[in-house]
């Protein structure tokens, strides 16, 4: 009967000769080490990695107790002159081919030279099939080994113990265990989604959709991060205009969500459906003309310019506001068979508008300042508030031209206009309150819906909150 571990530990902590002492150790308790350390790391590593970069100190032990473990299809060593003569053990003891592995002996004090040893072993090869071994080498190569994996998404990895021979310098035989340590990226990841979601909360999308890609190849839950990414890219476009591009965005990801594991809750589903049909109404106004869908065109401006003057970008909303008028004026004269862009003589007559009707108005709005003219051909907005003043029309019921006019003067002294200044919020302020009540009313008697329009639609178009 052989001897029990216990006995070969004691024979072995007796012998006085250092080379006697390791001989012994790698020979008659090490296979038992290699042993247990396989049977407990399979239980605690489940992942297969190809690629294995060991940081070689003076021990070759734990380095062939992780290269066992993961038997990877090549090793990679990086040691210091010092300790490349503890690779020759390792290699004896792996059996290692020459087409097996390689080696880089660097600076163990030059972080910069770990760094670029490490980057130039991963070019080309995926993160994830790639484990850092920090247990050996002085502090400082481990240290660095650390920064880099970070940085690059790699995976690290030691061996542990839970008890150690200060004398003998080695742990308790079979007390030894792997550590895989997750990137610490993962980690404040969930702080940079959480900033991600805040910005995106905020409308700003593209900042989001910065941080989000960058995250997708450094957390665990990627099917989130790309749910965030592909959100943050529609609603930019649609905030940006880009129409057929939020559009086409809805649809890949509607379409998406069934054949990947995006797992869109039913909420956003239904919001994104929704979404999907008022961005196709809003296309199809400006397409193709389809003027029934007029009112989508003149929302969309007017919560556009809400959006805007939220995050105080209120040169903006004071512009979008001033096309939510412009559009209302728009809609309503084709109504009357009046078309803005190209209205003929005929039109005005059908309309029942005469010059008369139309200097009139216009003289008491300009007072001093106006000349009679003929009716316009390209109607522009205020001469198409005048047409509407003529017909009476019931969008404008509580509030006058002057309030019009004067309010929309703000979008010609704007910096994106012809002004030097940059408006303010009580400038936006003003135009808002404007437009809401032109909103309003035209929205009552387009859908001729009961209780307060605004917010019957702000639900309808809010986009969703991450």
């Amino acid at each position: 009967m052989g001897e029990t571990l216990e006995e070969k530990i004691k024979s072995w902590k007796s012998k006085k000769n250092q080379y006697e002492k390791d001989d012994y150790y790698y020979r008659e308790i090490f296979p038992d080490v290699v042993k247990h350390f396989l049977k407990k790391g399979r239980k605690i590593i489940k992942k297969k990695y190809l690629y294995i970069i060991s940081v070689v100190g003076f021990s070759p032990q734990p380095i062939i107790l992780f290269n066992e473990l993961v038997k990877p299809e090549k090793h990679f060593f990086i040691c210091s002159e010092e300790t490349e003569s503890t690779i020759d053990r390792v290699i004896d003891h792996l059996k290692l081919k020459t087409s097996q592995f390689s080696k880089s002996i660097i600076d163990s004090t030059d972080v910069s030279s770990i760094y670029k040893s490490i980057k130039e072993i991963v070019r080309n090869k995926d993160p994830s099939k790639i484990l850092i071994d920090i247990t050996g080498g002085k502090k400082s190569m481990a240290g660095a080994a650390s920064l880099v994996g970070g940085l690059l998404n790699i995976d690290l990895g030691y061996v542990d113990y839970t008890e150690y021979f200060k004398e003998e310098r080695k742990p308790k035989p079979k007390t030894e265990f792997p550590v895989i340590l997750e990137n610490p990226l993962v980690v404040f990841g969930d702080l940079e989604v959480d900033k991600a979601k805040a910005l995106f909360n905020n409308y700003q999308f593209e900042r989001a959709e910065e941080i989000l890609d960058v995250l997708e190849n450094q957390v665990q839950d990627v099917w989130t991060i790309r749910k965030y990414k592909y959100l943050s890219k529609i609603y930019s476009n649609w905030n940006k205009f880009e129409i057929k591009k939020a559009i086409e965005g809805i649809e890949d990801l509607l379409e998406k969500d069934k054949h990947t594991a995006l797992e869109i809750e039913p909420s956003l589903r239904n919001t994104l459906k929704k979404h999907r049909l008022i961005l196709k109404r809003i296309y199809e106004v400006s397409e193709n003309r389809k003027e029934k869908f007029m009112k989508y065109k003149c929302l969309n401006f007017y919560f556009a310019g809400e959006r805007y003057a939220s995050i105080k970008r209120y040169d903006i909303a004071v512009f979008l506001m001033y096309r939510s008028i412009e559009s209302i004026s728009q809609a309503r004269l084709i109504k009357y068979g009046i078309r803005p862009s190209n209205a003929s003589k005929a039109q005005y007559i059908k309309a029942n508008v005469t010059k008369d009707m139309f200097n009139t108005i216009s003289k008491n709005l300009y007072g001093n300042s106006y000349y009679e003219t003929n009716l316009p051909v390209k109607v522009a907005l205020m001469d198409g508030f005048i047409i509407l003043s003529v017909k009476k029309d019931p969008i404008l019921r509580g509030i006058g031209l002057k309030k019009i006019l004067d309010v929309t003067k703000l979008r010609n002294e704007s910096v994106y206009a012809h002004g030097e200044n940059p408006l303010s919020e009580e400038d936006y302020k003003r135009i808002n309150r404007v437009a809401k009540k032109l909103v309003s009313n035209y929205i009552l008697q387009e859908s001729r819906i009961k209780g307060n329009p605004i917010e019957r639609y702000q639900r309808e178009f809010r986009f969703p909150r991450l």
